[in-house]
């Protein structure tokens, strides 16, 4: 039987490929699915991040950032911890959180910029970096930054993830802020649990 030849206007047209700029949501999704991981992609991923407006593209550009997990992925994050979009500033805090030895290359900056909100930020993340580098990073903080709020961000990081390096600069905290009851008291409990494990 001869084989028959389908003409091809008849053949389904071809799904045009997946784009970051397409007007579909769902088009950008794909895209962005497709470069995670991908090293050569994270100035594509973030110019898309910067622009995107759907929740569930964000999360997706977001992930693929973190599987790439470079210093060069964490700059671009970094930005974002000033943004005014709720959700796409905490979705940044914590892709960081989620590459520590990426963030740990930012935080010197993060945590000197002029904004107090980004320094608080920023010492969240510093959560997530290995205690050593916590208390090197955070220590400064306690013995210098004028902000209460930030110093006490910085104690609450540096109770659970600091080591005992912290001390001094915990006792100069309290004595720099005496007469903030509130700080204080968070230094003292943070001594406490350093005196206690020895």
């Amino acid at each position: 039987m001869p084989l028959i030849r389908r003409d091809r206007a008849q053949q389904p047209p071809t799904a045009p490929p997946a784009s970051l700029d397409s007007p579909d949501p769902n088009q950008r999704w794909a895209a962005a699915r497709a470069l995670a991981g991908d090293p050569s992609a994270v100035e594509q991923l973030d110019a898309a991040l910067c622009r995107e407006t759907d929740r569930r593209v964000q999360e997706v550009i977001l992930t693929g950032l973190i599987k790439i997990g470079s210093v060069e992925c964490a700059e671009a994050l970094a930005v974002h911890l000033r943004s005014t979009d709720v959700g796409l500033r905490s979705g940044a805090i914590e892709a960081l959180q989620a590459m520590p030895d990426a963030a740990a290359a930012v935080l010197p900056a993060l945590l000197a910029d002029p904004d107090r909100h980004v320094r608080i930020r920023s010492v969240e993340i510093a959560r997530t970096v290995a205690p050593e580098r916590a208390t090197e990073l955070l220590s400064p903080i306690l013995e210098q930054d004028p902000d209460e709020n930030v110093c006490a961000a910085a104690i609450d990081v540096l109770t659970e993830n600091g080591t005992p390096e912290a001390v001094p600069s915990l006792r100069a905290c309290a004595q720099r802020f005496s007469g903030v009851a509130f700080l204080t008291f968070a230094a003292n409990i943070a001594l406490r649990r350093f005196a206690e494990k020895g």
